[in-house]
């Protein structure tokens, strides 16, 4: 899963305060980057730097970041609030959607270094609020702090593995257990555990997708998602609570996705 909240050492804390401030940086976009692989290995004074000439946008649901088989590889998006997805369209025409991408992942980093055109189409789900870094700056951090590469590895493996498993889940497994698998990994990505008002340790995934986006992800009709989640509330795994989703049963969610 990324990004990966990296620890900050409590010798920045002093420099962290002070720096951002200074720089007119919001402290919540130097530690949203702070927490991404892409950077955990980059000193502050260099992150700050770098941080500093990259901007800000802000964009509206639906509007699109990245186009599939468009020129690229100039821009890197960091999402730092909202949602985006990523979307392959085959030569018919069909659409499958690849990957949700949430406040830290980022979208581009593949064509960095390609130079080829973008392989899928990224468009926001929601609004969101980005940071734009553009290549010739990456690039130059990456010449300075060689280990800044190894970042960008870890966020392009995770994008692989992630666009694999849904793709062999989609031609392999049954509707109920792609969407356990969806539903997991969503609860590793953004679930709060807690207790609820009876004790019992839950698992609080808040603004879940529609039912809609659940079945795109799972490459099926929304109806079916609506029939499992009803036998799943039933059985006792899960409850709705106005538009946040409350896994009362993770473990047998888990066991249905195939995990031990």
């Amino acid at each position: 899963m990324i990004p990966q909240v990296a620890p900050v050492s409590t010798r920045t804390t002093s420099f962290n305060a002070q720096a951002i401030h200074s720089s007119g940086l919001r402290a919540s976009t130097f530690e949203c980057l702070r927490g991404m692989d892409l950077f955990s290995h980059m000193p502050d004074p260099d992150l700050l730097k770098l941080a500093a000439i990259a901007r800000e946008r802000r964009v509206n649901k639906g509007d699109i970041l990245l186009r599939q088989d468009e020129a690229g590889g100039k821009i890197l998006y960091v999402i730092l609030e909202g949602e985006a997805t990523v979307i392959w369209e085959n030569a018919e025409g069909s659409e499958s959607l690849l990957a949700n991408l949430y406040s830290g992942d980022m979208a581009g980093e593949m064509e960095l270094f390609s130079e080829g055109p973008h392989c899928a189409t990224v468009c926001a789900s929601k609004p969101s609020r980005l940071l734009i870094l553009h290549k010739d700056d990456l690039l130059r951090g990456i010449r300075e702090k060689p280990e800044l590469a190894l970042g960008f590895l870890a966020g392009i493996s995770h994008r692989l593995r992630q666009s694999n498993r849904r793709m062999t889940g989609i031609c392999n497994q049954k509707v109920p257990r792609r969407v356990a698998s969806i539903l997991v990994a969503m609860l590793d990505e953004r679930g709060t555990r807690l207790k609820d008002a009876a004790g019992r340790r839950c698992v609080l995934l808040r603004d879940r997708p529609t039912q809609r986006r659940i079945a795109e992800l799972a490459g099926t009709a929304r109806e079916t998602v609506s029939r499992v989640f009803a036998g799943w509330e039933s059985s006792g795994w899960i409850e709705d609570r106005n538009g946040d989703f409350m896994v009362l049963d993770e473990v047998q969610l888990r066991h249905l996705a195939g995990e031990e």
